[in-house]
């Protein structure tokens, strides 16, 4: 049986995350753009597969490798049951637009800030918090994922 090395997993992938950033800061906090973007002070929605696939090609790991080592590092948000960690919401970030429909899971803003200041090169950190709001109607589904955790802030959602 062996034995996985979840922090050293974790340190690679930070490592990878910040690197990429530095390289190109698109792939995080641009709606409609990026990978990842930061709802509050507490977390960054994470597009599905986009993001763990960004990860994996980068770090040479398999998608399901990161997605254990984010869970079990208490990285990421697990709903009360096994494999339950993704959510189709209703997204915008304009107020004229019509809302869009993505798969995400949500993703600690210590894990991804972290990241960046530790290993993004000029980056002062924290990142801001971005224009991207999920739909009030996802948000009866969203309380029961983040069951037991600290909630999505109130100014997430929009009407």
């Amino acid at each position: 049986m062996t034995i996985i090395d979840y922090s050293k997993i974790l340190n690679i992938v930070q490592r990878e995350l910040g690197k990429r950033y530095n390289i190109m800061q698109e792939i995080l906090n641009i709606p409609g753009k990026s990978i990842g973007c930061k709802l509050d002070n507490n977390y960054y929605l994470v597009l599905y597969p986009s993001f763990f696939e960004y990860l994996c090609k980068a770090c040479g790991i398999l998608p399901h490798t990161l997605i254990e080592t984010l869970l079990k590092t208490g990285n990421m948000v697990k709903g009360v049951n096994d494999g339950d960690f993704f959510r189709v919401v209703e997204v915008k970030w304009e107020k004229e637009m019509l809302p869009i429909r993505v798969k995400a899971g949500f993703v600690l803003s210590s894990f991804i800030d972290n990241s960046l200041r530790f290993y993004g090169g000029n980056f002062k950190g924290p990142m801001p918090i971005c224009s991207l709001k999920i739909s009030k109607k996802d948000k009866k589904e969203l309380e029961i994922l983040f069951k037991n955790k600290t909630p999505l802030h109130p100014s997430v959602f929009f009407e």
